[in-house]
């Protein structure tokens, strides 16, 4: 197994033009708000963000401006937790019958 390569992000090179590219698309518009909404994923089924008050991820670079919005899970969707619980316990035999070399796969 190999790792990535290491990336330095230097000026001029095309890994930081690739990253400044992708921070742009990012960024909300003319104060319109988040730029979308992520989904709580929970036994492979998305749940969109619909709790009352919906928490913001900002930008590290950019406090001001909010990337995107998400519920708190657990305070407001508790049977959510319940639901991740219940499909965790029942993947685990199957995870545990699975060989080290077929779980690292995986990653």
């Amino acid at each position: 197994v190999a790792n990535e390569p290491a990336r330095m992000y230097m000026p001029g090179s095309p890994e930081r033009a690739a990253i400044q590219s992708a921070l742009e698309r990012m960024q909300p518009r003319n104060g319109a708000g988040p730029r979308f909404a992520v989904p709580a994923v929970v036994n492979g089924l998305e749940h969109p963000p619909s709790g009352p008050q919906k928490l913001q991820q900002r930008l590290p670079h950019r406090h001001a401006h909010a990337l995107c919005e998400f519920d708190d899970v657990p305070v407001q969707k508790p049977h959510l937790v319940e639901q991740a619980i219940k499909g965790a316990l029942q993947a685990r035999k199957a995870w545990a019958a699975m060989s080290i070399d077929d779980r690292c796969s995986i990653f």
